[in-house]
C-alpha cells in the first residue's frame, strides 16, 4: 500500500477520493481576540476527522492553548466531538487534493478573466495618476503606464507577493496544515499563504482553491478561504495598489526626465551624465516639494573616485539651474578635492567613493542647513536644560556645538564619503574650508574610533560634529 501511495503521490492520481483516509488530523489558528490596536490574536488548534463507517466524526483537539503545540502522545489529547461530517465533503476535500489540473498559478484558478484587466486599463491609470499627485504625468509617462496596466505579467507578480505574503487584506489565518492518514502510510500538505498547498518532503504541490473552499464547507469557517471572484473590482484594486501601481511610480522615475532632455543635454557640454532618477518623498536631502531628479555627473576634472550629485528642480514645466551648475562646479569640486587629508585618503583608497552635491543654486541646501545647524530657539532651551542638568534630554544639533548663522552656512558645500565596505560619512564644508564630520555610520574613521569621537554605540548612525584641520587632526 505504501508503495502504491507513493507512486500515486508523484503522478498526481485522484484515486484516493475512492479510497479515503481512514483518519484526517487538520491543524489551523483560530482567532481568540483583538486589542485596542485591531491585533488579533490566535491559538493553534488541532481537528481531526475520524472514519467511522460511512460517515465521519469531527473532533477538536481542547488540549492546545495560547499558540502553544507540541508533539502529544494520544492519551494527552482532550478531544470534544464537533459534528458528524457527511462522506460526500471529505470525498470532495481528497479529490480535490489530488486533482491534477490546478499544478500552476492562473487567474482562471481564482474565477478571473485577464481580458477583464485589460479592458479596464483607462479606469487603473487613474491609480497611477493619483500616486504621483504632486505632478502632471507627461506623453511618455502615460504611454508607458498603459502598456504596463495591460501587461498580465505584472498582475502575475502582484498575485505571487500577495499570495506567499505573510499579511493579507481579509481576515484570513493562512497557516495551515492537513494530515492523511491511510493505513501506514501519511500524506502531509502545509499552506503557509492562501495558496499554493504544499507536500511536504516533495516538490509537488497545487494552486487548487477548491480545497479550501472543501475545508470551508466542513469547518463552516471563512479563514480557510476568500472568494476572490465574488469581488473580483476589489481584488484587482489590491494588486494594483500594493503591487503594479508601485512598480509603475517606480519605473516612471527613470524615464520622467525625457520631458526635458533639451535642458538635461545641456549639461553634456561639460559632463558625461551617468544616471538621471527622479527622487520623490524625503531624505536628509531634500522634502517632498517640487519634482526633482538626481543626475550624476563626472568628467576629467573629478579625480577617478568623486562624483557630482546634482539635483535639477521642475518649475512651473522648466527646469532649475543648469547654468549655475556648470559655472559654479569648478569651484565646488576643488574645495572638496583640494582638502589634503580627503585627498591622500582617494587616492589610497581607490575603491572608496566621494559624492559632491549640488542643490540648484549651491553647495547645501536650506533642508542639511537646518539638520545640521538647529535653531537659536534650540540653542536656548538647549542652554537652559543644561543649567538644570537636564541637557541629556534635549538633541544636540551641530549648531549648537558652534552657533553658526545660516546665511553664513549657505556658501558650505556637504558630501559623502564612502569606503570600500560601503560605510558612509557625511561631511559639511565650511566656508572658510574648514572640514566638519556631520554624520557617521562606521566603526572608526581615519585614525578615530567611535570612542575617540566621543560616543560608545556601536553599529548606529551618529553626530560628531567634530572639526578637523586640513591634514585630518581634530581641531575642537
Amino acid at each position: 500500500m505504501k508503495r502504491i501511495l507513493l507512486v500515486l503521490l508523484v503522478i498526481s492520481s485522484n484515486l484516493f477520493s475512492q479510497e479515503l483516509p481512514n483518519r484526517i488530523i487538520i491543524n489551523k489558528s483560530e482567532k481568540i481576540g483583538s486589542n485596542s490596536w485591531n491585533f488579533s490574536y490566535y491559538d493553534n488548534v488541532e481537528y481531526e476527522l475520524r472514519k467511522e463507517k460511512n460517515t465521519y466524526s469531527l473532533y477538536r483537539d481542547d488540549s492546545i492553548k495560547h499558540d502553544i503545540y507540541y508533539k502529544k502522545n494520544e492519551s494527552e489529547k482532550k478531544l470534544r466531538l464537533i459534528k458528524k461530517v457527511p462522506i460526500e465533503q471529505v470525498s470532495n476535500l481528497i479529490c480535490e487534493i489530488y486533482n491534477p489540473n490546478y499544478d500552476s498559478l492562473s487567474f482562471s484558478i481564482l474565477g478571473i478573466d485577464t481580458n477583464y484587466i485589460k479592458k479596464n486599463t483607462r479606469k487603473y491609470l487613474k491609480k497611477v495618476k493619483v500616486r504621483t499627485y504632486y505632478k502632471k504625468l507627461s506623453k511618455e509617462e502615460i504611454e508607458y503606464s498603459k502598456k504596463e496596466l495591460k501587461n498580465i505579467g505584472n498582475y502575475y507578480s502582484a498575485l505571487k507577493n500577495f499570495l506567499y505574503s505573510s499579511t493579507y487584506p481579509y481576515n484570513i489565518e493562512p497557516s495551515s496544515t492537513i494530515d492523511l492518514e491511510y493505513n501506514d502510510t501519511i500524506i502531509k500538505l502545509e499552506r503557509y499563504g492562501i495558496i499554493p498547498w504544499e507536500f511536504s518532503n516533495t516538490p509537488k504541490r497545487t494552486f487548487n482553491i477548491n480545497i479550501s473552499k472543501s475545508l470551508l464547507k466542513i469547518f463552516e469557517d471563512k479563514m480557510f478561504v476568500y472568494d476572490f471572484s465574488g469581488d473580483k473590482d476589489h481584488f484587482i484594486e489590491i494588486l494594483l495598489e500594493n503591487y503594479v501601481v508601485h512598480k509603475i511610480n517606480d519605473d516612471l522615475k527613470n524615464i520622467s526626465y525625457k520631458q526635458f532632455s533639451k535642458e538635461i543635454d545641456e549639461l553634456k557640454k561639460e559632463f558625461q551624465i551617468l544616471s538621471i532618477e527622479e527622487e520623490s518623498g524625503s531624505s536628509r536631502y531634500y522634502d517632498s516639494d517640487n519634482q526633482k531628479f538626481k543626475i550624476e555627473l563626472k568628467n576629467s576634472f573629478m579625480k577617478d573616485n568623486v562624483y557630482l550629485q546634482c539635483f535639477l528642480y521642475n518649475y512651473n514645466g522648466k527646469l532649475y539651474s543648469r547654468d549655475t551648475i556648470l559655472k559654479e562646479y569648478k569651484d565646488i569640486v576643488d574645495r572638496v578635492q583640494s582638502i589634503e587629508f580627503i585627498n591622500d585618503y582617494l587616492s589610497k583608497n581607490p575603491k572608496s567613493r566621494l559624492d559632491i552635491y549640488y542643490f540648484n543654486n549651491g553647495g547645501i541646501n536650506d533642508k542639511v542647513i537646518k539638520g545640521f545647524n538647529g535653531s537659536p530657539k534650540g540653542w536656548k532651551e538647549y542652554d537652559k536644560d543644561k543649567s538644570e542638568g537636564k541637557e541629556g534630554f534635549l538633541k544636540l544639533d551641530c549648531g549648537c556645538n558652534f552657533r553658526l548663522d545660516n546665511e553664513y552656512l549657505k556658501e558650505s558645500i556637504v558630501f559623502d564619503l564612502e569606503d570600500e565596505d560601503k560605510l558612509q560619512s557625511t561631511w559639511i564644508l565650511l566656508p572658510d574650508n574648514t572640514l566638519v564630520l556631520y554624520i557617521l555610520d562606521s566603526d572608526s574613521i581615519f585614525n578615530y574610533s567611535r570612542k575617540g569621537l566621543g560616543f560608545d554605540q556601536e553599529h548606529s548612525l551618529i553626530e560628531p560634529c567634530k572639526k578637523f584641520d586640513r591634514k585630518g587632526n581634530i581641531i575642537n
